[in-house]
């Protein structure tokens, strides 16, 4: 596929003419009381549930939800019990039959992404990786389902565009009836001082809202998208980092230090040190706290002055980790959202960096569910391209 230079543009697959669903009685949306079916697959710690909650809060009339999670981590069905007081099904996703996955009117989704993540130690196997296995497995369920959901909302990290695995599951859709639509989205787009690019697909059996959508022009690659249909946005103002900060008393703060050991490291110049005051910072993974890389996401520098590269040592005490509770506010958790205490760090690190962007999230399902902020999505796009090279992607 190349880049994703139609990033905003409606990927409508040809095939097989969309199914009636069952369950379904409205073009676009539940009816009010009626109760919905949700399956929220590799659900980890819950945001893509979260997602939806805040999407149904913004619509009127919205649908009761039934939702049922899958997920085979133990750390993050137990962050997952903690918050929603259910727990999520333990079994692998590769066991899940037609009759279990059956029914439903709402998949949501966010595959592992390692077997496309270019960080730096990632092997990038694709559909050789086994971790890619479970998608392998619903890419043949999805089209043997006598009742398939109306819409699925997939995530990612941007590397899944044009993979082998993607291309897989796009046929899989085409074959079950459904056209799709695929975009690249950055948090820092909606006013997040962070830096987390995403690829995204949603895909809908009937596709009226899918369609309706502002279909900007095709940019070639190392091309800037300009005049498309989309109306001009400027984006959100962007907001400082001391917004998602979290109060600590001092022993917190000790435990987040960065070593001195680790400022004096040949590497360490070229690690991302931000201030409360900045509005930028790196995307946050799952080895954050473990690796120290700038793509693992940035560090907290506690003084209002720009950071001594060449004297990092004598930064010793002002340069901290954020904490997992402060990488989910960046992520739109909200505030009750808690980890527990007794997690080790790592894991808390490994749960809360391996999430979802709820705040972008929420915008999607907005679109998919109930046909709303199409042209808002569509600039957010048209902006992070005009600040990012096609060509590195």
């Amino acid at each position: 596929m190349g880049a994703i230079a139609s990033i905003c543009a409606s990927r409508e697959s040809s095939g097989a003419k969309p199914r009636e669903s069952e369950t379904l009685k409205i073009g676009g949306i539940l009816r009010p009381g009626e109760v919905g079916r949700v399956c929220e697959l590799f659900a980890g710690i819950g945001g893509w549930r979260l997602a939806l909650d805040a999407a149904a809060a913004d619509a009127a009339g919205a649908p009761k939800l039934r939702i049922e999670a899958f997920d085979s981590g133990p750390h993050c069905s137990e962050v997952y019990l903690r918050n929603f007081g259910e727990r999520c099904c333990r079994r692998n996703i590769e066991q899940l039959s037609p009759k279990d996955l059956d029914g439903f009117d709402l998949w949501l989704m966010s595959p592992p992404c390692q077997p496309f993540s270019t960080t730096r130690e990632a092997k990038q196997r694709d559909l050789g990786d086994k971790r890619c296995d479970a998608l392998s497995h619903l890419c043949k369920v999805l089209p043997l389902l006598k009742q398939p959901p109306r819409w699925i909302a997939l995530e990612n990290v941007k590397g899944f565009s044009g993979s082998d695995a993607c291309c897989k599951w796009r046929a899989a859709l085409r074959e079950a009836g459904f056209r799709d639509r695929e975009m690249i989205l950055d948090l820092q787009s909606f006013g997040t001082p962070n830096h987390r690019t995403r690829y995204y697909l949603l895909a809908e059996r009937e596709t009226e809202h899918l369609r309706s959508a502002p279909k900007p022009r095709l940019a070639q690659q190392g091309e800037v998208q300009e005049g498309t249909s989309c109306s001009l946005w400027s984006g959100d103002a962007p907001t400082s980092i001391s917004t998602f900060l979290e109060e600590m008393d001092e022993h917190e703060k000790t435990q987040l230090l960065v070593p001195l050991e680790v400022l004096s490291k040949p590497f360490a110049p070229g690690l991302s040190y931000v201030r409360a005051k900045d509005v930028r910072s790196f995307c946050f993974t799952g080895h954050y706290g473990k690796v120290m890389h700038k793509s693992s996401g940035s560090l907290l520098h506690l003084s209002s002055e720009a950071i001594d590269r060449a004297r990092l040592p004598q930064a010793f005490g002002e340069v901290r980790l954020f904490s997992p509770k402060e990488i989910l506010n960046f992520l739109g958790f909200p505030a009750s959202f808690s980890l527990p205490g007794d997690m080790p760090l790592k894991h808390r690190y490994k749960v809360v960096g391996n999430s979802i962007a709820v705040t972008v999230a929420k915008e999607l399902l907005k679109l998919l569910l109930y046909g709303q902020g199409a042209e808002s999505l569509c600039a957010r796009e048209q902006r992070r391209m005009r600040t990012e090279s096609l060509v590195e992607w």
